[in-house]
């Protein structure tokens, strides 16, 4: 069953790749955030609103766009709890697996404003090895990310593979990864592109000196597998836990888990 299953997503994969559909860059509709002045992380959100200046999302974005890019930012600031390095006046950062991207202009701000009095300059790229599977508003994953990265100058979307994205970065994100088969085939790829070995090595690998992993899972299946992979590569991490924020609750579990290099 696992086999037929890989062996269809292969055909499908192939067929995205080499059909590329494209339609231009999503823009998403703005919804009113005025039912965020009850929620219970109210002044939570309001102290990462005014830090991370998100007045520009927060004007054109809808309202789960919206949370999912401050929970984003409440965990950035969870994985890098009890580090002492800096990303100084300017820094790169790579995101691996970055799905449609929705998240990118909380990627982007943490990485410019972290821990810096004004901003930094940023480089922020995303890879998507699967760009193409379209949706229902019949436009591709790659539309909805290059229409996510348009939001601030200096992030870019690559439809390609994680494992030929070149270094260094200062910072390298992964959020959920496949590490495991089920979650990898349920996505709609076939097995023979799930290397979770090859992408945590990739990611130590790009990382500059000073340079930080960070890496979430759903689960503790999946927990433990970022850390069984991460033994192999004979890496410690410098925080690995469970992760929980005020913005928003999940079904499953979710961890979080920071390398230094």
């Amino acid at each position: 069953m696992v086999s037929f299953r890989s062996a269809r997503n292969a055909l499908f994969f192939r067929l995205r790749q080499r059909v590329r559909w494209q339609r231009g860059p999503f823009i998403e509709r703005n919804e009113p955030k005025d039912s965020l002045h009850g929620h219970p992380a109210s002044e939570r959100i309001r102290d990462l609103e005014t830090r991370y200046d998100l007045a520009a999302l927060k004007a054109r974005s809808r309202v789960s766009t919206y949370l999912e890019n401050l929970y984003l930012l409440d965990l950035l600031e969870a994985a890098h709890r009890g580090w002492t390095g800096s990303y100084g006046k300017a820094a790169i950062g790579i995101d691996a697996g970055c799905k449609n991207f929705f998240y990118a202009f909380g990627l982007f701000r943490f990485l410019e404003r972290f821990r810096i009095h004004g901003t930094r300059r940023v480089t922020l790229t995303g890879y998507e090895i699967d760009a193409f599977r379209v949706y229902t508003d019949l436009r591709s994953r790659a539309d909805h990310a290059l229409g996510y990265a348009s939001f601030l100058p200096g992030t870019r979307f690559v439809s390609g593979d994680f494992l030929e994205a070149p270094g260094p970065a200062a910072l390298v994100t992964a959020f959920f990864p496949f590490v495991t088969e089920a979650p990898h085939l349920a996505w709609g790829l076939p097995l023979d592109r799930l290397h979770p070995l090859a992408f945590f090595a990739h990611a130590l690998k790009i990382l500059a000196p000073g340079g930080v992993l960070v890496t979430a899972a759903q689960g503790v299946k999946e927990f433990d597998a970022h850390l069984a992979i991460l033994r192999r590569l004979k890496v410690d991490p410098a925080l690995a836990e469970k992760f929980e924020s005020p913005i928003l609750s999940f079904k499953n579990e979710r961890y979080v888990v920071r390398v230094e290099k």
